[in-house]
């Protein structure tokens, strides 16, 4: 977990430069959760890859993707000024 809190911090202290609190809040949240659910998804697709489990390793695709999405989601909150 010390990859993730690494992650976390990175994300969180870039973020905060030049931007007032409330348009943070938002953008950081959604950065933070698609951080997490690329960690989680990688690491369910690595074990789906050493077990052959093709179920497990889609679904660690998905999980990956859906932290792409929310990662995106997080930056147009950022260039929207969180109005969305």
């Amino acid at each position: 977990m010390r990859g993730v809190s690494a992650i976390v911090f990175a994300i969180s202290t870039s973020m905060l430069a030049n931007k007032p609190k409330e348009f943070i809040v938002g953008e950081v949240t959604d950065k933070i959760k698609g951080a997490a659910n690329k960690v989680a998804g990688t690491a369910k697709q690595a074990t789906g890859d050493a077990t052959d489990n093709a179920s497990l390793q889609a679904e660690g695709a998905a999980q990956r993707q859906k932290g792409s999405l929310q990662n995106a989601k997080g930056t147009i909150k950022g260039a929207a000024g969180d109005k969305i």
